[in-house]
């Protein structure tokens, strides 16, 4: 924001003060070559990896457990946990539907069907 720009809207949002969740089932674990690392407690398997170089100082949750709020040294990054997040956020990005071709080159044993379902299927 410069001098010539006016903030209209700020939005909060309320993390966690503890690093794990609610019920302590899901434990992130500082970053290893790399990688944020999102584990079950109770089983022990990692759910999920997220890739961040930075040292990290301090990882915590939001209240729905959808995002982790990881602090470095470099600053501060949101990260989704949830695969519905993840796509509406990559279609409102993008803006369109992966091509035919873009489809195969990743999903090549899948059938083609909308990512996006309220946009457009590209032209090739």
């Amino acid at each position: 924001i410069g001098p010539d720009h006016r903030l209209d809207t700020l939005n909060f949002h309320f993390w966690h003060k503890d690093q794990g969740s609610d019920d302590r089932r899901f434990d992130p674990t500082d970053a290893e070559q790399g990688l944020l690392f999102i584990w079950d407690a109770e089983t022990g398997a990692r759910l999920i990896a997220i890739q961040d170089n930075r040292a990290l100082q301090t990882m915590n949750w939001n209240k729905d457990e959808s995002q982790i709020l990881a602090i470095g040294i470099q600053g501060v990054r949101q990260y989704y946990t949830h695969l519905e997040d993840l796509i509406t956020l990559g279609c409102e990005r993008v803006n369109r539907n992966l091509t035919e071709g873009e489809w195969s080159q990743f999903f090549s044993d899948d059938p083609y069907r909308a990512t996006c379902p309220d946009m457009p299927i590209p032209e090739e």
